[in-house]
């Protein structure tokens, strides 16, 4: 992807995150107002493997989400990209969890290696299947587009700690 490419793909993701969260405000205020979060606070730890065709590398991160509501969440993580990337990237998700173990997540992000630090954006989903009470284990899938064109597909699991 070439960057006015790039730009398009981010404006377009914005506008749509923008519409979905405007159609659901009324919803997540409902919701929020009738139940009660019980555990806000959600640490994950998560594992397995980012290529773009050519390349190819593991990936080992960890991040953390803060429940808004049963719907809307938001947070931060940290990733290592290891084999041909070493690389390693921050970013700010925003995380929507709109139907029961289903977690759709975005975030911009900066990935940094020994030359240079480049903005990215990553989009990824997934499904918790409860483990207990506060344990789950989710697969998931995401593509991260990087400034300057390149497209990476990470696949992999996490395992999450609800507190």
């Amino acid at each position: 992807m070439r960057s006015n490419e790039f730009t398009a793909v981010m404006l377009s993701f914005l506008m749509m995150l923008a519409l979905v969260s405007e159609s659901l405000a009324d919803e997540s205020t409902r919701a929020s107002s009738e139940e009660t979060i019980e555990r806000r606070h959600v640490f994950t730890l998560f594992g397995g493997s980012t290529r773009d065709g050519a390349e190819q590398g593991a990936t080992i991160g960890l991040q953390y989400e803060y429940r808004l509501t049963k719907v809307f969440g938001f947070g931060g993580f940290g990733e290592y990209l290891g084999g041909d990337y070493d690389t390693w990237s921050i970013g700010t998700p925003v995380y929507f969890h709109p139907y029961a173990g289903w977690i759709i997540r975005a975030a911009p992000a900066v990935e940094f290696d020994d030359s240079e630090t480049i903005f990215a954006f990553q989009f990824g989903a997934g499904y918790e299947f409860l483990l207990s009470e506060k344990w789950a284990f989710a697969p998931e899938l995401k593509l991260i587009y990087s400034e300057g064109g390149t497209t990476k597909m990470f696949y992999g699991v996490s395992v999450n700690w609800e507190f």
